[in-house]
């Protein structure tokens, strides 16, 4: 008869003690540190961490450490106070340690690992026991939601029951919320709904979430297809609502086939409706949503969501393609906006009504408004904050290629990328216009390289009072004034520490334009055909492929360093400025 396999716990267990004593051999406690052979002895090396654990009640979570080093002895600790306090655990003295509970609870916990050489601590792991509904739609004949066996074959169902203070683990497949047009999934205050298990987990994080596609679908008729862009007429208003709610969570999700072409305000959010919540989204995609009114793929309205490694794609609205918001104040992190669409403005994002969303390394790619903002249009007093943020091959019917801002909007941006974006009529790169006072439109390590459009190819201030930082404005181009910049209308541009050069304008070649009536100021900048004036210099910057500085450019240790402040203190690489005696021009600074 063949012999029962071990268990892959003990099987990892056994793997890990032989290493352990493989390393340990000829160790011992006592030699004085050194080993039989008169060699001496090292401090232990721990190569792997413990990992954190979210485990439903009464499941049992195994944590352990994989060391290198002789004469090893190990103490688990374990902290109540999130790692202010560590006391050791009775008999926990073994790389492994394994705990389950019958209760809700968190804690942390780590691994001293010693031997008569030093110690080593490990990482903190963090260990938190929930309670858990689970949800599958491969579970034949439903069940009460109690583990994968008796998963409910409805995520409405598990929504509907589950307390504040759950999860929802939600296994691989496609979910629609209901039967008509205006059922939708309902997301509950405390409530954390996860998706991407392959139906079997007893961890939360050994879910993958990229590999078992967990879609929510506003399809509920199960007939949409490519070449029938009608075939969408009766799919949900909302995929997803979140209204009135606090702490609620949606993780690891496809949100799809949402089409909100109802009444008010059945006619905004495709994909998801957010209104006074401030609901907690990561590692999503939106993609295919489409609004008759506002923001196809989410809609938010007096709130906060944080959203972190989302993506929206596909999406379409005349207002806000991707998203809108309505006096909220979003925080996106690593979120990706491309191909989505707008009959009117904010391809990608649409921001109005004194919004001022939080965007870091971000990108905007590929979006598209007909008339502004292909990448992002900012309205009415609407400021966001951009840090480390892309934007490239967006374009605009009208202005402002990747971002237009109108009505005292006025974004601070810091080490962006602003290139190879479209406008017809002005600013390829980034429109402003009517926004200021002077000193709050700040744009800082920023490059504007390769946009186009008619006037003012890489920006064009209308109106306006932006001051360009150690940015650098290269290779863009007009068919009419300002290849690099245009100002019009009475506006006042100022740029310090900047490179202006490379840009072509057709009409009237010149880097900077303006109508007369538009002064601008340019100091300690390298300026194309400028006279040698206010520190500005006309020579060749000298500009690697990547428009960093080669090591003989002029612009190294030429510009202003009083105009750097510590907001605007590390360059566009990351990297400290002023790296030699003054801070370079431009948006790069050379490491020296």
């Amino acid at each position: 008869m063949m012999a029962k396999p071990f268990p892959s716990v003990f099987r990892l267990s056994l793997f890990l003690s032989i290493l352990i004593l493989i390393a340990g051999c000829g160790g011992g406690s006592g030699g004085g540190g050194t080993k039989g052979g008169g060699e001496e002895m090292s401090d232990p090396v721990i190569l792997h961490q413990p990992a954190d654990k979210t485990v439903p009640l009464n499941v049992q979570a195994d944590f352990s450490v994989s060391v290198v080093g002789e004469g090893l002895t190990f103490q688990w600790q374990r902290s109540d106070d999130s790692g202010t306090t560590w006391n050791p655990i009775s008999g926990a003295t073994t790389a492994f340690y394994s705990i389950a509970s019958a209760e809700k609870m968190t804690a942390s916990f780590r691994c001293i690992v010693t031997n008569t050489t030093g110690s080593v601590t490990s990482d903190a792991a963090e260990f938190a026991v929930v309670t858990v509904a689970f949800v599958s739609k491969d579970v034949w004949g439903g069940g009460d939601g109690t583990d994968w066996g008796k998963a409910y074959p409805s995520l409405d169902d598990a929504l509907n029951n589950a307390p504040a203070d759950s999860e929802i683990w939600v296994a691989k497949g496609t979910y629609t919320p209901g039967p008509d047009r205006g059922s939708t999934f309902t997301l509950k205050a405390g409530v954390g709904v996860y998706g991407g298990f392959a139906g079997s987990e007893t961890c939360r994080e050994a879910r993958d979430w990229e590999e078992n596609e967990t879609i929510l679908s506003g399809d509920i008729d199960g007939n949409d297809s490519t070449a029938d862009p009608a075939s969408n007429a009766n799919n949900s208003y909302h995929v997803v609502t979140c209204v009135d709610v606090d702490g609620a969570i949606l993780d690891g999700f496809i949100i799809t086939a949402g089409n909100a072409d109802g009444i008010t305000p059945r006619d905004c959010g495709g994909g998801m409706y957010i209104e006074n919540s401030s609901p907690v989204l990561t590692d999503c995609a939106f993609s295919g949503n489409a609004a008759r009114f506002e923001g196809g793929a989410m809609y938010n309205e007096a709130s906060g969501p944080v959203i972190t490694g989302c993506t929206f794609a596909e999406n379409s609205a005349p207002y806000g393609g991707g998203m809108i918001n309505y006096d909220s104040a979003p925080t996106l992190t690593d979120c990706t906006f491309t191909n989505n669409s707008s009959l009117q403005s904010g391809g990608g994002m649409l921001n109005r009504d004194g919004s001022c969303p939080t965007l870091a390394d971000c990108t905007f790619s590929g979006n598209s408004a007909a008339n502004e903002g292909g990448g992002m249009c900012n309205e009415g007093q609407s400021s966001p904050t951009l840090t480390g943020c892309t934007f490239s091959g967006n374009a605009a019917g009208s202005n402002g290629g990747a971002i237009s801002c109108h009505e005292y909007s006025n974004p601070v941006m810091v080490r962006c990328k602003i290139s190879e974006n479209t406008a017809s009529s002005r600013g390829g790169g980034m429109y402003v216009s009517n926004c200021g006072p002077l000193g709050e439109l700040v744009i800082a390590n920023c490059v504007f390289s390769g946009n186009s459009a008619s006037s003012g190819g890489g920006i064009c201030a209308s109106s306006s009072t932006p001051i360009l930082l150690n940015c650098t404005v290269v290779n863009n181009s007009a068919e009419n004034l300002g290849g690099g910049m245009y100002n019009c209308d009475e506006g006042i541009s100022t740029l310090t520490n900047c490179i202006i050069w490379g840009n072509m304008a057709t009409d009237y070649p010149r880097q900077i334009s303006d109508d007369g009536e538009s002064p601008y100021t340019v100091a300690y900048s390298c300026l194309q055909g400028c006279k040698t004036q206010s520190n500005n210099i006309p020579d060749d910057p000298l500009l690697n492929d990547d428009l960093t500085l080669q090591a003989e450019s002029p612009c190294i240790d030429a510009g202003d360093s009083s105009a750097v402040d510590e907001e605007m203190d590390i360059d566009l690489a990351g990297n400290p400025r002023i790296s030699g005696t003054a801070v370079d021009m431009g948006a790069y600074e050379y490491q020296q």
